[in-house]
C-alpha cells in the first residue's frame, strides 16, 4: 500500500479492527503533566473493537491528537451480575479529532 495514500482515507478505512457500536458512559483526561489539559472530560462511546474507541463528548477543550489519555468506563449493566461490576482503566493516544461534531477517536496502547 503507498503510505501517502494510507493517511489520505478516512479513519474508518484506516481501521484494522472492525468496531461495534456500543454506548457506554466514560470519563477520560491526559495524564501527563506536559498535556494542556488535566481536567476530566465527560463523554459517551460510540463505538469500540479491538484497536480503539470513538468517544462523543462536549467539552474537548485542550485536547490535542497525539495526546495520551486515561480513560474509565463502566461496563453495562448485565441484570443477573450486576455486583461485579467494576470499572474498567484503559489507557490510549488520540489520533484524531473532530471539535464540530463532538467526538474524538482513541488507539489503545500498552499499559
Amino acid at each position: 500500500m503507498n503510505h501517502k495514500r494510507k493517511y489520505s482515507l478516512s479513519p474508518e478505512e484506516r481501521r484494522l479492527h472492525d468496531r461495534r457500536p456500543i454506548r457506554l458512559a466514560i470519563s477520560f483526561r491526559c495524564p501527563t503533566p506536559a498535556a494542556r489539559s488535566i481536567q476530566w472530560h465527560f463523554g459517551e462511546t460510540r463505538d469500540a473493537g479491538m484497536g480503539g474507541l470513538q468517544i462523543s463528548c462536549s467539552d474537548l477543550s485542550g485536547l490535542e491528537a497525539g495526546a495520551e489519555v486515561e480513560v474509565i468506563c463502566m461496563p453495562a449493566v448485565d441484570r443477573y451480575r450486576q455486583h461485579e461490576r467494576h470499572p474498567v482503566q484503559i489507557r490510549g493516544r488520540i489520533i484524531w479529532l473532530d471539535r464540530t461534531a463532538g467526538r474524538l477517536g482513541i488507539s489503545y496502547t500498552e499499559p
